[in-house]
């Protein structure tokens, strides 16, 4: 009798064909694409099908894994639940794929899932690939990085920090202003990892070490939208918008709207303070007790630059600009 195909014929059949005219195969384009995963980070493989246009499916990017070239990192690719799933197959040897990812700074819980918040790869498109209509939407962000360009201390060129984050995988992005603002986009579900991601780039690459405050498109213009101190400040650049590292952490700030400030005002809402300042930062108490208060997890901006940032955050949003 004569022996039987190997179970992932199909799979490489589906692979290897020719896709809409074109003369690569997706299987080589599997490989660009795990080329572009950088050390210390992984993407699931659902996310490498979907960066294919979904022309292969997750379990065959798994196969194709299995027989990866050796400049390809196939250990930097895991299932959707940041689970090594390749110690099923016994051709890899039992903990070969966690060894060379711990090797590379990706740490794993107690359960053996790594964090993908944390540690998960937004790629951009592989060239000469088109990309899914969920990576070409994506969510607009903003980032917000405390103390850039302040004195001379943390000076950061806006070019260099647009080059630095577009290299890690985040599109389209801006620079508002010289103080640290971005907008950029990512896939939907990548706010919480952005801004560690943001924030190691940095301190690795310019040495930097800064608070990276991220925000959505969405909530930025919320907080600009329910300013309760309108009617009170009359000189925007003395009125501050106080951005938490955690939204939560806004609760510990309710003991200091209910004290006496003289001439300064503490408001809280929902996804930001709200801080009038009459004589300016240095002169008033008020700010120094909120960045105490926060522990200095904290950023502001003042009232122009906020509402410029959201203005702009607005037309990229509509595709504006």
């Amino acid at each position: 009798m004569a022996p039987r195909a190997p179970r992932r014929a199909p799979f490489a059949r589906r692979v290897h064909g020719e896709v809409q005219g074109e003369r690569r195969s997706v299987w080589d384009e599997v490989y660009a694409a795990v080329r572009r995963i950088p050390r210390g980070r992984v993407m699931t493989y659902g996310q490498v099908s979907e960066l294919l246009g979904s022309r292969i499916s997750p379990k065959a990017v798994g196969w194709a894994m299995h027989t990866a070239p050796e400049d390809v990192p196939w250990q930097r690719v895991v299932n959707a639940s940041g689970r090594c799933s390749t110690e099923r197959r016994h051709d890899i040897p039992l903990g070969m794929q966690r060894g060379l990812l711990e090797s590379e700074g990706v740490a794993f819980r107690l359960d053996g899932s790594i964090d993908l918040d944390a540690y998960r790869h937004v790629s951009r498109a592989v060239p000469g690939v088109r990309r899914t209509r969920r990576e070409r939407t994506g969510m607009t962000l903003v980032a917000l990085l405390r103390g850039i360009n302040v004195g001379r201390a943390k000076r950061v060129a806006m070019s260099e920090l647009r080059r630095l984050i577009e290299g890690i995988g985040f599109r389209d992005v801006r620079t508002v202003l010289n103080s640290g603002n971005l907008l950029l986009v990512a896939p939907r579900g990548e706010r919480r990892a952005a801004a560690a991601r943001i924030r190691e780039a940095i301190a690795s690459s310019l040495e930097v070490e800064a608070l990276v405050v991220v925000v959505s498109a969405a909530d930025l213009a919320e907080a600009v939208a329910q300013n309760p101190l309108a009617a009170v400040a009359t000189d925007p650049s003395r009125l501050l918008v106080a951005f938490p590292e955690e939204p939560g952490a806004l609760r510990r700030l309710s003991s200091l709207a209910g004290e006496d400030w003289r001439d300064e005002v503490l408001a809280v809402g929902r996804r930001a303070a709200y801080l009038w300042c009459p004589r300016g930062v240095a002169a008033g108490r008020l700010a120094k007790a909120v960045e105490r208060a926060l522990d200095g997890a904290v950023t502001m901006r003042n009232w122009a630059t906020a509402t410029r940032v959201c203005d702009l955050a607005a037309a990229v949003g509509r595709g504006e600009a």
